[in-house]
């Protein structure tokens, strides 16, 4: 059985309790991933941040997305309203 040249698998760590696990990721993947870990912000799926945490419409990024940071660029919302 040959290994897919294409693929290369990296043991990560989440920043957040620890938790390690293996990955499979793309050659251009990698690039991405390792820019991440040196940063330290790679999270397990159990201690994913909400993306929506910061945005000036918080809690209501549905109704309101003209504050929603995760919706629209940085440069694109509007400063109003609740922020964490």
């Amino acid at each position: 059985m040959s290994k897919n040249k294409n693929k290369k698998t990296l043991i990560l760590l989440c920043c957040e309790c620890g938790k390690k696990w293996k990955e499979e990721f793309t050659l251009e993947q990698v690039e991405d991933t390792k820019t991440l870990l040196k940063n330290n912000s790679y999270f397990c799926e159990d201690c994913e941040p909400d993306p929506h945490l910061g945005c000036y419409s918080y809690p209501n990024c549905d109704i309101d997305p003209n504050g929603c940071r995760f919706q629209n660029s940085d440069e694109d919302i509007e400063p109003y309203g609740h922020r964490d």
